[in-house]
Order: C-alpha cells, then structure tokens, then sequence
C-alpha cells in the first residue's frame, strides 16, 4: 500500500498537462481521490496502533501485549477483506480510549501525524534532511498538565529526559542541574594532543 501511495504522490507531483491523458486535472483529480483512500486506511489503523501503546505510556514490554493482541483482532474486525462485514466496534473503541486527551484541551481526540504515511516518498529516501520547529519548551509538571500522564510518559524517552528526575544542587547553586536534559548530556571535546 505504501509502494502505491509513493507512486500516486510522484503522479500527483508531475506538472498537469490537460493535452496529455496521464496527466490531465482529471485523472489528477481521481489520483488524489484514490490517494486519500489509500492514506486513510493507512492512518486508520496507524492511529490505533498509537492508541493501544499510548493508554500505557508506550513503554515497551510485557504490558503492551495484551492491548497489542486486542488490537490485532480490532483490525481483522474492521478490515475482514473479501471473507466478512466489516465490525469497526473494538477498534473504535480502542482509538476512543486511546486518543482522548486525558486533560482539557481543545481537541476531542489527539490527532497523531504518521510522517511514514503522510510522505511516503521521503520516508523512503531517508525521511528528512532537517526539520525546523517550534516545540513545545514545556517540561514534567507543566507538561503533564498541559497534556497527561500519558502523553508525557509517551514523549519523554524520544524527548531525550527522564521523566522523574530530582537531582541535588551542588554547592554554591540554587537549582539541580538537569542531568537528564540533552545540553547536559552533551559529551565535552576531546582534548587537543
């Protein structure tokens, strides 16, 4: 599916020439449509898998087992291919659980970006040479509060800090050092021969 969805997106990238039918606004026009099809189902399930291991932090091990095999079943469910009607109840259920945010927030459901999904061609060269972004310069309370337990349990081994983390001052300062932050991480240079 992925394969498929490569190849519809260079289609759609190609300059639209109406004089020729490969690549005319209508067949563009369908192209995107059976994209988006594809994509869909794609995030769909994406989104479940997001789901299951989130309502559990995403820490990897023996708890995610069970929520894992839940899942596998929720998906033949919905998608039984040729051999039944699909049932999308236990997979609705798991995303419902999953992806509702746990504190206020403006969204009904968290709405996970699959980067593999929404460019696949990239993704398969490599993924991205930089991105530039504005994160969110939020940090153990602040962002269990702005976000959940189960989102900061989510995010903080890929955010590089541990999530519970008390450290004394040293002699002469204030406040910790945070250890587990990535500028105090950072290893010093070799010395110069």
């Amino acid at each position: 599916m992925l394969a498929k969805a490569v190849r519809l997106r260079r289609q759609l990238a190609t300059e639209v020439d109406d004089s020729d039918p490969q690549r005319s606004a209508t067949t563009k026009r369908r192209q995107w449509h059976d994209y988006q099809q594809i994509t869909a189902q794609l995030t769909d399930v994406a989104d479940a898998v997001i789901a299951a291991g989130l309502r559990l932090g995403g820490k990897p091990g023996r708890a995610l087992q069970a929520p894992y095999q839940d899942l596998a079943l929720a998906i033949e469910r919905a998608y039984p291919g040729d051999f039944g009607t699909p049932d999308r109840t236990m997979l609705d259920a798991i995303k419902d659980a999953g992806l509702t945010p746990t504190v206020t927030t403006d969204y009904k459901r968290w709405r996970p970006l699959h980067w593999i999904i929404a460019v696949p061609d990239v993704m398969e060269r490599g993924g991205f040479d930089a991105i530039i972004g504005n994160p969110p310069f939020l940090g153990g309370q602040k962002l269990t509060g702005a976000l959940g337990t189960n989102m900061r349990d989510w995010m903080a081994p890929g955010a590089g800090f541990t999530v519970r983390c008390r450290a004394a001052a040293p002699r002469g300062r204030r406040h910790p050092r945070r250890l587990d932050h990535p500028v105090a991480r950072r290893q010093r240079a070799p010395a110069a021969d």
